[in-house]
């Protein structure tokens, strides 16, 4: 289905209509660059992004950081797909130790390759990461890169980071610091428990003074039809934008990855770019205390049924939600 012309669609991102053009890769319309992590044995899972919000081109701005050579996977209806853009990291095939070297790997390519110098945003994401990249250009729009900063879904703990599943947006600044790569390896020397990167990125954060600023529209929630945060977006076709954040990235853990072209045709039919007369902003991000817990209004809440899946709207704010 084509995607309605908007004045947010026509801004100064890139020549086509649509979508970030090529353009993206040259200054001054740099406005991020979008790795997504995988794994050999999970080739097949890629299909889902390719089927939906990766669009051929995007291929200029998104690589894959794998842990092999081999492009091609088989998909549901056995036929062969390539994978643009896979990177061989030579990391460990793994979840844990594998995964926080290939983000070890990004930061250093990011940083070392000539054609980044004048990146201003970058976006680290998963295989089963679903990503709105217009949604998340306009974000990194509303933020200064000069400033260290990641943004996406806060986990509250002791270190609070940002969480790994739907991805998160990273500033030019934080490769800017110093010692942005042994504060990383000294990250992961000091995690005691599971090597999860995300966490790790919670460490390194609070390491190296970085800002981790909490975003609505990124979340560990995965999206599918019975969701109601996704109902409530449905809801608002032909109408004028009634929040204050768009949807940009979610995380479509095991089934739901299927739902992705779907939904991505679905939420590119909303038009974000009018604003509702009086829109609804929901209580901001607290992290209350130390204890393990999605960020939210709602200490209660975010200890329940909101700390994993937070696909209703209770979860984010008590309301009254317009046009609900």
């Amino acid at each position: 289905m084509k995607r309605p012309l908007t004045p947010q669609n026509r801004s100064s991102i890139g020549s086509h209509p649509f979508i970030p053009s090529p353009r993206l890769l040259t200054p001054p319309c740099i406005y991020h660059f979008h790795s997504v992590m995988e794994h050999r044995k999970l080739h097949n899972r890629m299909q889902w992004p390719l089927k939906s919000w990766w669009k051929r081109e995007f291929d200029p701005i998104v690589d894959v950081l794998s842990d092999t050579d081999d492009d091609v996977f088989e998909n549901n209806e056995g036929e062969n797909m390539t994978i643009p853009n896979l990177r061989n990291t030579g990391c460990a095939s793994s979840y844990n130790l594998g995964l926080c070297c290939k983000n070890h790997w990004m930061m250093q390519n990011w940083k070392d390759d000539p054609k980044f110098k004048d990146t201003k945003w970058f976006y680290r994401a998963m295989d089963d990461s679903w990503v709105h990249l217009e949604n998340l250009v306009w974000l990194a729009q509303q933020y200064d890169h000069t400033k260290p900063m990641v943004i996406g879904e806060k986990v509250c703990t002791s270190s609070q980071y940002p969480d790994g599943g739907p991805g998160f947006l990273i500033s030019r600044a934080v490769l800017e610091h110093p010692q942005f790569l042994s504060a990383w390896n000294q990250s992961v020397s000091e995690r005691k428990g599971a090597i999860l990167d995300d966490l790790i990125w919670g460490i390194y954060a609070k390491k190296t003074n970085i800002s981790v600023v909490h975003y609505h529209g990124i979340s560990h929630a995965k999206i599918h039809n019975t969701s109601g945060l996704y109902k409530y977006y449905l809801k608002q076709k032909d109408k004028p934008w009634p929040i204050t954040f768009r949807p940009v990235a979610y995380h479509q853990i095991g089934n739901t990855i299927e739902y992705m072209p779907e939904m991505d045709e679905r939420l590119h039919e909303l038009d974000y770019s009018i604003p509702h007369p009086d829109p609804y902003t929901p209580p901001n991000c607290r992290c209350l205390d130390s204890g393990h817990k999605r960020c939210g209004y709602n200490v209660k809440l975010t200890r329940g049924k909101c700390f994993v899946a937070q696909t209703e709207l209770e979860c984010l704010g008590p309301g009254p939600w317009p046009g609900q």
